[in-house]
């Protein structure tokens, strides 16, 4: 369940350390949510040893955004 932490950060309960697949599926569903199909998820790469870092990338593949998220709480932000 995704619950509204601020204005920049949601929350996703992780049961366990998040994959990089894990993130783009939970991204994916979000912006499929949100009715963005202008925006897709691309590269996904670690940052130390708790975070990964996904771009959100638009239909030319121009990076729009990057995302933040802990591997382990399932936090993310922009």
């Amino acid at each position: 369940m995704i619950k509204f932490y601020d204005l920049f950060t949601y929350v996703t309960l992780a049961k366990e350390e998040l994959s990089p697949e894990d993130v783009r599926q939970i991204l994916e569903e979000r912006f499929h949510q949100e009715g963005r199909s202008n925006r897709a998820v691309g590269a996904i790469r670690s940052h130390g040893e708790e975070f990964l870092r996904a771009d959100t990338v638009s239909p030319e593949g121009d990076i729009v955004k990057t995302l933040e998220v802990n591997k382990f709480t399932g936090a993310w932000s922009v």
